[in-house]
This record gives structure tokens, C-alpha cells and sequence, in this order.
């Protein structure tokens, strides 16, 4: 089993999103409340006085808890060896013309440098749920287990 499946779940809640669709399906509103009492609300409010060229519709789906607690100085600097290992992996990625792989891991990393300094943005679960992503959509491409290296960070309080 690899360290990714030993690993915890990241925490999830239900939510409820409010989808309105155009005639040919597209997406063209979204809202997401945290209980079906608001959604069915928000629904109604909609369906009286909004676009009425949307079809709208409620959908339960989850989302990660927030953790918001702020890295430390120590936690800092090993997130930017973890960005530093990141930038390795994105050369690497590129020698092999492994764009996609590239987009991900790069749409992965591209806010750390700034949300790890920021109370209103940071969120340890999300950012986990994120790099297990990337790593579950390319095991080939892994060149370290970025997730579980943020856990190790983490720990570090």
C-alpha cells in the first residue's frame, strides 16, 4: 500500500450547489450554500425572479473543511523545499514532453508562494487535496510524494 492510501482522509462537509443551465446544457450560473434549507430558498428565489432563460437545479456535493491555521517560520522554509522539489519535477516533466502533467502540477504550486503568507487564503486541507489529486491523476509522473511530504510538514507545528 502506498504512503497516500495510509494517510488519513482530508475532512469533507456537504454542501449544496445551485446549477442554472441553458438550453443546450452549459453551465451558466452556479452557488453553493451550505445547507439544503438555503439552497431550496436560494432555488425558489431563482426560479421566481432570476434568469428565466436558465434551467436551475439544487446538487449535494462535498467540499474540503478548511484548515486554516498558518504555517510556521519552520513550516515556511520546508514548503519551499517542497516548491523547491516541485520546480525539479516540472523540468524533469518538461525534458520528458509531459505537458499536461506539467499544467497540473504547476496550477498546483502556482499560489503557495503567496496564500502561505496570507490567514483570509491558506488552507493545509485543500492544498493536500490538490497534491493528491495531481499524484493519483500521474503515479508515473511522482518523483516525490508531495502529499505525504506536506503531512510530514504539517506535523510540524
Amino acid at each position: 500500500m502506498d504512503r497516500i492510501n495510509q494517510m488519513k482522509p482530508i475532512p469533507t462537509e456537504p454542501v449544496w450547489d445551485i446549477w442554472g443551465r441553458d438550453h443546450s446544457g452549459d453551465v451558466k450560473y452556479l452557488e453553493r450554500l451550505k445547507t439544503l434549507e438555503a439552497a431550496t430558498v436560494r432555488l425558489k428565489e431563482l426560479e421566481k425572479g432570476g434568469d428565466n432563460s436558465l434551467s436551475y437545479s439544487i446538487m449535494e456535493s462535498q467540499t474540503t473543511v478548511p484548515d486554516r491555521i498558518m504555517p510556521t517560520e519552520e513550516q515556511r522554509r520546508e514548503l519551499c523545499g517542497l516548491m523547491h522539489r516541485a520546480f525539479v519535477t516540472l523540468r524533469n516533466l518538461g525534458y520528458a514532453k509531459k505537458h499536461d502533467a506539467i499544467a497540473e502540477l504547476a496550477d498546483v504550486f502556482h499560489n503557495l508562494p503567496d496564500e502561505m503568507f496570507r490567514e483570509e487564503v491558506w488552507d493545509w486541507n485543500m492544498f493536500e487535496a490538490r497534491l493528491r489529486d495531481f499524484e493519483e491523476k500521474y503515479p508515473d509522473d511522482k518523483f516525490y510524494p508531495f502529499a505525504a511530504m506536506l503531512r510530514e510538514i504539517r506535523a510540524k507545528s
